[in-house]
């Protein structure tokens, strides 16, 4: 079984919960997706120390101030840091470490799947907390940063052959207009998605996949999801540490992954086996995985 969206690693886990986790679980891959730089960079080395993982090199559209290149002074970081913790992507940003992100991807290409966490999140309060750091700018204008850093981001998955891994929270449609405008829906995994039955329709009849996690257990929009889209666009994540199938507790990989699974089964009325070999199927076919070689 393949999850094709976990955030494990560290602080989330310690190396040797991975190391046990992996073990218990031999028919498992995990494909991490960071969400900056740095965790980019731990992220291929736990690949190198553990056969089931496989690495994403990208940013999340939400970045903690500390990680940002382009802040002007260690007094300045701190200060925006107390008052405003996160900042929405901005074109800026992406090109501060492009050079970066490059290079990584192309001293670990065999380890690389993909460029993740990359997308969208208009959620409303980001757009105001966005809004109070730079009084000059306007909702609309946040949201076209975002556009152009998720552009960019894409120009990289490109140049390297790689699809995306994509987040976009509240901005389902908008994340696939930027990939249908980019040609990569049929390169591209929406994981978490939370936008409409009909745009998620349109985007996987032109190639994109979807991944369920195991909070399909207690969100009755996923299984409505799961419901309308066939199993051939449909892959497994855990999100790890998030999206639990209980409520307050840290998500693992194998057991999220069976979660949602059974639920799958149980929507779609067809064996659980075949649940495990399609979403498989899909996602080494995306991420170019080798099933016989895959853990």
């Amino acid at each position: 079984m393949i999850d094709t969206h976990a955030h494990f690693y560290s602080p989330n886990y310690t190396v040797s919960e991975m190391e046990a986790h992996l073990s218990s679980n031999p028919d498992l891959t995990v494909i991490v997706t960071p969400e900056t730089l740095l965790d980019a960079e731990q992220v291929v080395k736990l690949c190198g120390q553990f056969a089931g993982l496989r690495a994403c090199v990208g940013l999340h559209p939400v970045q903690p101030v500390q990680h940002i290149h382009s802040i002007d002074s260690e007094e300045h970081a701190h200060t925006a840091e107390q008052a405003y913790p996160n900042r929405l992507l901005s074109p800026s940003i992406v090109d501060a470490q492009m050079v970066a992100l490059d290079a990584l991807i192309s001293s670990n290409r065999a380890c690389v799947v993909a460029i993740g966490e990359v997308g969208l999140d208009f959620s409303p309060w980001l757009l105001d907390s966005e809004c109070k750091q730079h009084p000059t700018k306007t909702t609309d204008s946040i949201k076209q940063d975002q556009r152009d850093a998720f552009s960019k981001l894409i120009s990289l998955a490109q140049r390297h052959s790689l699809p995306v891994n994509v987040h976009s929270r509240n901005a389902g449609h908008h994340a696939i207009t930027v990939l249908k405008q980019a040609n990569m829906l049929n390169r591209s995994l929406l994981h978490a998605f939370d936008g409409s039955k009909k745009h998620a329709l349109n985007a996987a009849k032109e190639g994109a996949l979807f991944s369920v996690s195991g909070i399909i257990a207690r969100d009755q929009s996923i299984r409505n999801l799961v419901q309308a889209l066939p199993l051939s666009s449909l892959c497994l994540e855990s999100d790890a540490p998030s999206l639990s199938p209980v409520k307050g507790e840290r998500s693992w990989p194998a057991e999220s992954l069976r979660v949602a699974a059974q639920a799958i089964a149980d929507i779609k009325d067809i064996p659980l086996d075949d649940v495990f070999r399609i979403t498989s199927e899909n996602a080494a076919s995306l991420f170019g995985l080798d099933l016989a070689s895959s853990k």
